[in-house]
């Protein structure tokens, strides 16, 4: 049986969440029992921030919103606003580890 847990999950079945490491955290999500196309804005301009802004206010007031960030970042999600970013926020996080990750590996190797 396919239902939602959360935005994470979207129509997934239950099993393959309930069997990932570290799951649990979901089930605290303040989306919970949000319609998932509020953590998927859509058009451009005045409309898409407004959207975002929206989606934003619900990772505000969210306990999990570090592991929702982190798992985000670890699927490399390209879509939904999760842990209170975007997905262009995320890739710069990303890069910005990349860089200071082989800014380190230079340092170590001179």
């Amino acid at each position: 049986m396919t239902h939602l847990l959360s935005v994470y999950t979207l129509a997934r079945p239950v099993d393959t969440w309930a069997s990932s490491p570290g799951a649990a955290w979901q089930d605290a999500g303040a989306c919970i029992g949000s319609d998932p196309a509020r953590f998927h804005p859509s058009g451009w301009g005045e409309k898409h921030a407004a959207q975002v802004a929206d989606a934003r206010a619900v990772c505000e007031t969210c306990q999990v919103v570090a592991e929702c960030l982190a798992w985000a970042l670890d699927t490399r999600d390209g879509h939904a606003i999760l842990g209170g970013t975007t997905p262009a926020e995320r890739a710069t996080i990303l890069r910005n580890r990349q860089r200071r990750a082989k800014a380190a590996q230079r340092k170590a190797g001179a």
